[in-house]
């Protein structure tokens, strides 16, 4: 059976200490990927989530605005909304 993370957070400042740990527990735990999620209303979401995924190929990612942190959109959160979903990316013969 292959496993995948549809909704994950692990650029969160929680997993700081431990985050390449926290991805090799994912594969042992036997996950074949995993979505990590960005909200564009948090400040350098998108980047970190982004960087992340770029540096691991079993990661993808996802953006999207939180319920709560609806509050916090404005035309900054709109642009970087923007400039993720402008972003493609391939995926590997072998995922297809």
């Amino acid at each position: 059976m292959n496993l995948i993370d549809t909704h994950c957070h692990i650029t969160a400042s929680a997993f700081d200490g431990d985050r390449p740990d926290v991805i090799a527990r994912m594969h042992e735990a036997g996950l074949v990927n995993a979505v990590v999620i960005a909200d564009p209303a948090e400040a350098h979401s998108v980047e970190s989530v982004r960087s992340l995924c770029e540096a691991n190929e079993f990661l993808y990612w996802a953006a999207g605005v939180h319920p709560e942190h609806a509050d916090l959109w404005n035309a900054d959160a709109e642009a970087a909304t923007r400039a993720a979903l402008s972003i493609t990316a391939s995926i590997p013969n072998n995922q297809n």
